[in-house]
């Protein structure tokens, strides 16, 4: 009897041992793609700062439309140029009926993330009462929250940002 309770003791010290390792390995695997991510997303970022500065309106339309997918789901993982990005297609026209509202969400999504653009942006509807009642104090706030993140463009506006 003592003999069985041995080997029942040491097979279940293995089992424990063996489940013991399982879950550092599903720990290590968990950091691995996590990792992964952080690095997709980082490269995601990337291309769509990319492909903005290599996008113009003359280009083809499945172009436009690509770049409005990758815009989308690059805003679907949190990232804001991405976002922003969205609100200029829209804003603009670009792959899509021009949408001052639409244009606004995203401008807003961003901004709300610290884009310095974005707020320009903001800046820039409430200035020319595009999709918004036009608001000079509005875009003045806009833009000083973009000139206080260091936008150039938004320092230079014409709502009088002396600073």
């Amino acid at each position: 009897m003592a003999r069985i309770r041995n080997i029942a003791l040491v097979a279940v010290s293995i089992l424990a041992l063996l489940a013991g390792l399982l879950a550092l390995y599903s720990v290590k695997e968990r950091r691995v793609a996590e990792e992964q991510r952080k690095q997709a997303d980082h490269i995601l970022a990337s291309a769509t700062k990319i492909y903005l500065a290599l996008i113009t309106h003359e280009q083809n339309t499945p172009t436009m439309k690509e770049a409005f997918a990758l815009f989308q789901t690059g805003a679907d993982h949190g990232d804001t140029a991405s976002m922003g990005n969205l609100g200029r297609f829209y804003a603009e026209g670009v792959s899509v009926t021009r949408d001052y509202a639409k244009a606004r969400e995203w401008y807003e999504k961003a901004a709300d993330k610290g884009d310095a653009d974005a707020m320009t942006n903001l800046g820039a509807l409430f200035e020319n009462g595009l999709g918004v009642a036009q608001d000079y104090a509005k875009a003045r706030e806009w833009y000083e929250k973009a000139a206080d993140k260091g936008d150039a463009e938004a320092m230079t506006s014409q709502t009088g940002w002396i600073g």
